[in-house]
């Protein structure tokens, strides 16, 4: 099975954190394309999700969910491969 785009939400949650370090690990072991959702007032998340993938030398982007956040996730999954 061949993991090409990683799609995971980013927000203030505890369990956030281990969420995104799930996604990194699985992206590292694919060299997968990490996608990040976080809703439009998470200006915190979107740097250190930015600093995480040069850090971590992945390549990946973020993206700013228009509407609800879940909505916006479920919509943007059917376009991944993994949805963490």
């Amino acid at each position: 099975m061949s993991i090409s785009d990683i799609l995971v939400h980013v927000d203030t949650s505890p369990g956030c954190r281990m969420r995104l370090w799930l996604a990194t690990q699985i992206a590292q072991r694919f060299k997968a394309y990490l996608i990040a959702v976080g809703s439009d007032d998470a200006a915190l998340a979107e740097e250190r999700f930015t600093a995480m993938l040069a850090e971590e030398d992945l390549r990946g982007e973020w993206r700013t969910a228009v509407g609800l956040v879940a909505s916006y996730v479920a919509r943007a999954a059917r376009a991944s491969d993994l949805v963490v």
